[in-house]
Order: C-alpha cells, then structure tokens, then sequence
C-alpha cells in the first residue's frame, strides 16, 4: 500500500458513494460505513501496512481527536483506527468535492 494506491481506493469509494446518493449527508453515513467496513481497518495487518506505506497524517489527526486511547487499546487497535481516520478523511474529501462539483453545474 502506498499513497496512490490509498487515494485510488478511496476515491472509488467516494464514486460508488455518490452515484448512489444524492443527498451529502447520506453520502457521510455511507463515507463512515465504508471506512469502518474497509479491509485496510478490519485486519490489522492491512491497517500497518497503510500506516507503514501512506502519510497518515489525517488518520492520526483523527485518533488525537479522540483522545487519549482507551483502555485495553492496543497497537493494532490504534493502527486500525489511524487506518479508519485516513480512509474517512479521504473519502469525504473526494465527496465533498465531487458534490461541489455537481453543484457548479
């Protein structure tokens, strides 16, 4: 996983979302379903992955807006939820864009 392969992934997500929606905040409920439903968060090893190959800076950004880390919270467990906090931010900057987009038309 690398940077590119990340924002291709996401911004597919982000396609598949807004070709069925035609509503912004229906496309955020799908944006966070799709995040917490992808590959890259649910299994961990995929989750270090991205954070090995990809600037995680919103992923990380997201995990300091939480907070502190729970309790039982893991490095697998924070790696997922740095995974989660990148893809979402990914994707709902491509939504947000792309319903601009349909907006200036």
């Amino acid at each position: 996983m690398n940077d590119y392969q990340l924002s291709r992934y996401c911004e597919d997500i982000a396609i598949e979302i807004t070709n069925s929606c035609n509503d912004f905040e229906d496309a955020m409920v799908q944006a966070h379903e799709a995040a917490d439903g992808s590959e890259h968060v649910i299994y961990h090893y995929q989750a270090h992955q991205l954070c090995i190959g990809c600037n995680t800076d919103l992923g990380e950004d997201y995990l300091q807006d939480m907070g502190e880390p729970r309790t039982g919270w893991t490095y697998n467990t924070i790696a997922s939820a740095i995974a989660y906090g990148e893809i979402h931010a990914r994707i709902y900057h491509e939504i947000s864009r792309i319903f601009e987009g349909k907006e200036d038309q």
